[in-house]
């Protein structure tokens, strides 16, 4: 009974670890830029962050949209309007 217990709560911990697969139709593309963000913490020397480009999706399926980060050649070759299957990161 506890063998079976412990096999049943691995496989659910396993099966709940991996990516989301997302399949619907691109509706907008959108990327942030690269940015150096200003952190104020009150004391002397200044901090600065890097903020990184990133490349969204947004994909409607039939349920909601989801917002997914993606690689720059996945975005360059999504087309608004088509459908696309991605795993979420």
């Amino acid at each position: 009974m506890i063998t079976l217990l412990i096999a049943l709560s691995a496989f659910v911990f396993v099966t709940s670890c991996k990516r989301q697969v997302i399949k619907g139709v691109v509706i907008a593309k959108g990327e942030t830029e690269y940015a150096i963000e200003h952190i104020d913490k009150g004391v002397l020397p200044f901090e600065f962050r890097s903020v990184p480009r990133s490349f969204i999706l947004y994909v409607k399926d039939s349920v909601k949209t989801h917002r997914v980060k993606v690689n720059k050649e996945t975005f360059n070759h999504a087309i608004i309007g088509e459908q696309i299957r991605l795993k979420q990161q």
